[in-house]
């Protein structure tokens, strides 16, 4: 098991509880009425409320305002 899955497999949104899906640059909630994303920074997952950057619908652009 690679660290990406086991991550998917340890992690929940802090929000709603549900599951998330796990990529290179940011974490998103899979719960479409949530959907926030959290960035990824230095392989670590910031999943705080003051570092959540949007949801799932409005996913592009997110990366662009963390850079």
């Amino acid at each position: 098991m690679n660290s990406q899955e086991l991550l998917r497999d340890l992690l929940v949104c802090p929000f709603c509880g549900s599951g998330v899906e796990v990529l290179p640059e940011q974490v998103r909630c899979l719960n479409s009425e949530c959907g926030v994303v959290y960035p990824v920074r230095d392989g670590i997952p910031l999943m705080f409320a003051e570092e959540a950057v949007g949801k799932i619908s409005d996913e592009k652009g997110t990366d662009d305002e963390q850079a």
